[in-house]
């Protein structure tokens, strides 16, 4: 059963054929199920073909999370095309920046950030089409474009080759594009979700995630997959906001992501207090460690809920290493401060300046080796070399210390 689901289309198509009636997107703007899911990405996919879009070409996005985001993202990758989500936050010449870098033919943007999009596109000149989610503004509609536009045939697809190129600043230099692939996103799924031993993830069909981190970060994007691999209802908010977590949360929400500084806000919210937190079975969390007041706050409020921090970045395709339920003790211990464990599959070790690994108890750099890390830094070899050796290590830039167990 798991090798029908090795992208973003086959899963979906896999779920409309088993479970159609079930919802996989719950938006602002309604329900999807499975089955009116698979038909919309098929047919923007159709038309991204239709219009002449090439194998490996850029799609760019800009706007908040929604449903339609997920919807372009499976269709992009049916059509062997590659989605670029841009942040929202970033100003014209930033994204103008983005829309040289990928080269895309087709930019879609939210009706908030046409103007925006405008100013970017004539600024890169690099764009052949511009459309608006929704009517209304002076660009032309995607569902207009879709009616306009020739049914394309669709390739096969090949898991291999990227499918998501996510902006990463890093610290100097301009942002780079990170390309993860489809066996990125979807290869190593099956050994984390389909172990028992992983059931703080815990996601069947018919359950429930959230998709609320921003849709041009890893932690935002990377849920779709979690979510369509598993058959489940996908809840999206447009951005964070403690009342629509919590709105999810009286939904009947089962699992989510939120940095700790949104938990935060989201236990110390007046509404919380009278909250019914029982059906979240599973938070995670990551970016930073949680510290032990906010845990036992959380613990307080989601007494039912599993804690697991995850590590990673947009170059691994997310987390890589987890600390597990167990080790987050409200009396506090040692293991908090930590980041943990490496997933299945994944190797991890700690380096000197000369990539020379280093004894236990020695703070050095995190390297690490799996089927998560990119494909490469899009149209960037130097970077990309400076980033993975030959060998397959990639380099994090982050620091840390490993113990002996």
């Amino acid at each position: 059963m798991t090798e029908t689901r090795r992208c973003m289309g086959s899963s979906i198509a896999h779920w409309a054929a088993k479970t159609p009636d079930n919802i996989a997107i719950d938006d602002p703007n309604g329900l999807v199920s499975y089955s009116a899911l698979d038909e919309q990405v098929t047919t923007y996919a159709q038309a991204f073909t239709g219009a002449g879009l090439a194998k490996g070409d850029r799609i760019c996005y800009l706007g908040k999370n929604s449903g339609l985001y997920f919807t372009l993202f499976a269709a992009a990758g049916r059509a062997g095309v590659v989605i670029a989500p841009i942040g929202w936050r970033l100003a014209a010449p930033e994204v103008a920046y983005v829309l040289k870098d990928t080269k895309a033919p087709l930019f879609i943007c939210e009706p908030a950030f046409a103007e925006t999009a405008q100013n970017a596109a004539a600024e890169a000149a690099t764009v052949e089409t511009i459309l608006c989610t929704e009517a209304g503004t002076d660009l032309q509609s995607l569902t207009e474009w879709v009616a306009a536009t020739a049914v394309g045939d669709l390739p096969e697809p090949n898991p291999s080759e990227g499918v998501l190129q996510l902006y990463t600043s890093g610290t100097t230099g301009n942002p780079k594009g990170a390309v993860l692939t489809g066996d990125n996103l979807f290869k190593f799924r099956p050994l984390v979700e389909d172990k028992p031993e992983h059931a703080w993830i815990d996601l069947k069909p018919g359950d429930s995630t959230l998709a609320v981190m921003p849709c041009a970060h890893i932690a935002g994007s990377g849920i779709g997959p979690i979510a369509f691999y598993n058959g489940a209802t996908m809840m999206v908010i447009p951005e964070f906001h403690p009342d629509h977590v919590l709105d999810c949360v009286d939904k009947g929400l089962n699992q989510f992501f939120l940095v700790p500084t949104a938990l935060q806000m989201l236990v110390g919210w007046p509404r919380a207090k009278e909250t019914d937190f029982s059906s979240v079975r599973s938070v995670t969390y990551g970016a930073a460690p949680i510290p032990l007041e906010l845990l036992r706050e959380c613990i307080s409020t989601m007494p039912k809920a599993l804690f697991c921090q995850q590590y990673g970045m947009t170059e691994t395709t997310g987390t890589v290493c987890i600390l597990p339920p167990e080790d987050h003790d409200p009396a506090g211990n040692e293991r908090m401060r930590g980041i943990g464990i490496p997933l299945p599959s994944v190797e991890m070790k700690i380096v000197d300046e000369n990539h020379q690994e280093v004894p236990p108890n020695t703070i050095g750099e995190i390297a690490t080796r799996s089927g998560l890390n990119m494909l490469h830094y899009f149209n960037n070899d130097v970077k990309t070399a400076e980033t993975i050796d030959a060998d397959g290590w990639l380099y994090t830039g982050d620091a840390a210390v490993m113990d002996e167990d």
